[in-house]
């Protein structure tokens, strides 16, 4: 589902613990453990105008035709809260749920992808920094912090504190904004 949905869950208590994508920074009455943090780039097919360049500002960016994730989505909210920030109005030409959809229709010629950039390399697209401003995306694993949370969930989280922390993927608490 998306974040929106996910966090809204986790916060009236038909959730315990969830795993969300998010760009904004507060979470009120939630607790959550940073699994990834990563830049959010752009992807374009080879032969694509902009395959021929290393980085594009959000301006630039805006004035193509975009394949992103929906709304409610955390990458899509980084794209979303960065456009309204400076005026910007793009156009999302396509929306799939599911970041290898993006990747692929990419691929196929039909617009820029708006990906994390732990996932854009390899997908033999051609990846293109966003800058003025960077924008950046979180996976984090939130739960609720005023109430108790089941015992399995309990095991859950420290389940998954443990497992990202041997790989490097996490193990701190997010306390700062992003």
């Amino acid at each position: 589902d998306t974040s929106d949905r996910l966090v809204a869950g986790v916060g009236d208590g038909s959730l315990d613990v969830a795993l969300i994508g998010r760009s904004r920074p507060a979470l009120e009455r939630l607790e959550r453990q940073v699994v990834i943090d990563d830049a959010i780039v752009a992807a374009v097919a080879r032969g694509h105008p902009l395959a021929g360049t290393t980085s594009i500002t959000l301006a630039a960016l805006a004035e193509q035709a975009l394949i992103s994730l929906p709304r409610g989505t955390g990458l899509r909210s980084a794209l979303d809260d960065a456009c309204a920030a400076t005026g910007l109005h793009p156009t999302i030409a396509f929306e799939a749920g599911d970041p290898r959809i993006l990747a692929e229709l990419a691929r196929r010629g039909l617009g820029v992808a708006i990906l994390p950039a732990s996932t854009a390399g390899g997908q033999g697209l051609h990846v293109v920094n966003i800058t003025r401003p960077r924008l950046r995306g979180r996976i984090e694993l939130v739960w609720r912090a005023e109430r108790p949370v089941s015992p399995a969930a309990r095991a859950l989280i420290e389940s998954a504190r443990d497992f990202f922390a041997q790989r490097g993927l996490g193990g701190q608490p997010a306390s700062a904004p992003a």
